[in-house]
């Protein structure tokens, strides 16, 4: 189905793609969950390491998702 490829995104002009798939993934309940999710580990690995480290990681993982 190539719903997020990064060739589409970046070369055919559909930045769309990236919103649209996390919507149709599995619906709003999912979206949240994965959110409330995100925030209690963000939490965590913040007072583990500080501020820089997982900024640093979370941008590292997002660069090569997307190109």
């Amino acid at each position: 189905m190539e719903a997020l490829t990064g060739r589409k995104i970046v070369h055919g002009n559909q930045a769309w793609r990236l919103e649209s798939a996390t919507w149709l993934h599995a619906g709003l309940i999912h979206l949240l969950a994965n959110m409330i999710s995100l925030i209690f580990i963000g939490i965590r690995l913040e007072q583990q390491f500080g501020f820089c480290k997982p900024l640093c990681l979370s941008v590292h993982l997002l660069r090569q998702r997307c190109f």
